[in-house]
């Protein structure tokens, strides 16, 4: 299954311009960042597909704590429906 997913799902996705190590998606945008998740039953045999629209709402500076390079992350939140349309 998980073989299939690979060679069916993943060249269908980046495609559409997904990126990402399967199991985990995303594709971002000038407005939004895309993300698909696969998520395994532990039993084996089943699977659910997980999507998400986020939009970025702010970036922040983390404090680096002595190291060289400075992160950057972005705060997400989810567009309500209004938003969406």
């Amino acid at each position: 299954m998980v073989l299939a997913l690979k060679q069916i799902v993943q060249p269908d996705l980046r495609s559409i311009k997904f990126s990402g190590t399967f199991p985990h998606s995303r594709r971002i945008g000038g407005h939004r960042i895309d993300l698909v998740t696969f998520q395994f039953d532990r039993n084996g045999g089943g699977f659910i597909i997980e999507h998400d629209e986020l939009v970025p709402v702010e970036r922040i500076e983390l404090p680096t704590f002595g190291l060289q390079n400075h992160c950057t992350t972005a705060v997400l939140h989810r567009p309500s429906p209004a938003h969406t349309k």
